[in-house]
């Protein structure tokens, strides 16, 4: 996995082949040019601060929480409506090999040390 920090804080993320997890953090909106949502995962446990009436070892609600704050549209990837990164043209989203974007396909997230995955939106 390749990064470039920017002067401003904006990192430019290259996974390359294979499986990879990019770590988004709050310190600026991150590029990630090669996202795979079939094999790719994006940590957001530095970035995401959980609304206080859900317990963090509460899973069920974590994911229910993240279904619906999570959103990826228009080439960017958003908590909230908040920008957390944006992705780049060669990022694939068919997680289902139907070579195309369907209501099956899904991404995962990892919070706390624990896996959720998502519908994708777009």
């Amino acid at each position: 996995m390749f990064g470039d920090a920017g002067d401003d804080g904006t990192d430019i993320l290259t996974g390359g082949d294979g499986a990879d997890i990019f770590v988004i953090t709050q310190d600026s909106t991150d590029t990630i040019t090669d996202l795979n949502v079939s094999e790719d995962k994006l940590q957001i446990t530095d970035l995401l601060e959980l609304p206080l009436n859900i317990d963090v070892s509460d899973y069920s609600a974590i994911e229910t929480y993240l279904n619906e704050a999570f959103h990826i549209t228009d080439g960017h990837i958003k908590i909230n409506d908040q920008d957390i990164a944006t992705y780049g043209a060669d990022s694939s989203f068919n997680s289902n090999d139907i070579n195309a974007i369907t209501a099956g396909d899904s991404i995962s997230l990892i919070y706390q040390e624990h896996e959720y995955h998502l519908i994708i939106d777009e």
